[in-house]
């Protein structure tokens, strides 16, 4: 264990009062590494580009960016589309489950659950993201995430037959 880790390791012990998951969230651990956002953005395009040959391993980075700055919300949908690539629906729909918590009005988050319903095979759920999902892609007008959510429902009837 390097001395860096015992002293974010003391940090954590100092806060378990209660404080110790407020610390994380407010970004303690990219606190104590010195990075900031620029770091996490470099962090997340070097994750983008590893998704196509090496899910695993874009799966593994986007936790630990996630570790640095969990309210992120683009290291959040990073991880649950990375997920459902990586055939880990689970990991995808509690992913795509903070991106909705964090941007509620961000049709991508209830997209990014939907598909991880359907993966999981639960199309009453993946209905209800889609119908909050098109909502929230009409309010925003975008026509995108509104034409996504249409091809998804496609897909959720045709899984309800």
């Amino acid at each position: 264990m390097t001395r860096e880790t015992i002293t974010m390791a003391e940090t954590a012990a100092d806060h378990s009062s209660g404080g110790s998951a407020d610390a994380l969230l407010a970004g303690m651990v990219r606190q104590r590494l010195g990075l900031d956002q620029k770091d996490i953005g470099l962090g997340l395009a070097a994750a983008g580009r590893m998704l196509g040959r090496q899910p695993r391993a874009a799966l593994r980075l986007y936790a630990a960016l996630i570790l640095c700055d969990p309210m992120n919300v683009d290291c959040q949908m990073g991880l649950a589309h990375c997920a459902l690539l990586a055939e880990e629906p689970h990991l995808a729909l509690q992913a795509a489950s903070v991106v909705i918590a964090l941007a509620p009005d961000d049709a991508r988050g209830h997209l990014l659950s939907a598909r991880a319903s359907l993966a999981l095979g639960a199309t009453a759920d993946a209905r209800a993201d889609l119908a909050a999902a098109a909502e929230a892609a009409r309010r925003a007008g975008d026509a995108a995430a509104l034409a996504e959510a249409g091809r998804l429902g496609a897909i959720a009837e045709l899984a309800a037959q």
